[in-house]
């Protein structure tokens, strides 16, 4: 079983260098929602950071003139999200969300179906479209893919594999046209993703 436990370091910025909860339930309920520990404060301008869970991190910016913001969710168990700048984790038409998925023991591809199948059995009319496999910044393998028709979401879901393990980057709206409008900034989060192995402070493996 897949463990998305997570957890989130924040950085003031990541200048543009080298840098789960459950999907299902913000499609059921129609919402936005964010989590996490931060060194540097709630939301940056331009910022990024660490997100990781089960021993998997991930190494994420914000798209430029998005707000990272590692608190506003807290609540709701999401440790990373972004809106545009002058917005808000629940007011912003657009925002993105991420979670990291450790020790899924299948291949991207079939963790990517089991999503749809699984969404598909809550939402039976969604209807999907799935991209090919590409490759980031960084050589990892990703996998896009589109949601629409439940009658109050539409995202665009980027899945991206290292170390047997998947990073979830989500695009979400409740307009198509505003998808489509932002469908591209989703590729600004993950263009220089890189995984971390990382450690949590009592020795064990987060």
């Amino acid at each position: 079983m897949a463990k998305n436990g997570n957890s989130f370091i924040s950085f003031k910025t990541i200048h543009k260098t080298t840098i789960s909860f459950n999907r299902l339930l913000l499609l059921l309920l129609g919402l936005f929602f964010f989590s996490s520990f931060s060194l540097y404060g709630a939301a940056v301008l331009d910022g990024g950071g660490l997100l990781y869970g089960g021993g998997a991190g991930y190494m994420l910016e914000a798209p430029k003139g998005w707000i990272f913001d590692n608190e506003s969710g807290v609540a709701d168990g999401l440790h990373c999200v972004m809106y545009p700048k002058g917005g808000s984790w629940k007011g912003s038409p657009i925002a993105i969300y991420a979670n990291t998925f450790a020790d899924i023991n299948v291949d991207l591809e079939h963790f990517v179906m089991d999503d749809i199948d699984a969404t598909k059995k809550s939402f039976p009319k969604m209807k999907y479209k799935m991209g090919a496999q590409f490759k980031t910044n960084k050589n990892l393998t990703a996998i896009t893919v589109d949601f629409a028709g439940n009658g109050t979401r539409y995202e665009r879901v980027v899945f991206v594999y290292s170390n047997n393990s998947v990073c979830m980057v989500v695009l979400t709206t409740k307009e198509p046209k505003t998808l489509e409008k932002y469908k591209n900034v989703v590729f600004e989060v993950i263009k220089n993703i890189y995984f971390m192995n990382v450690e949590d402070k009592t020795g064990g493996k987060n």
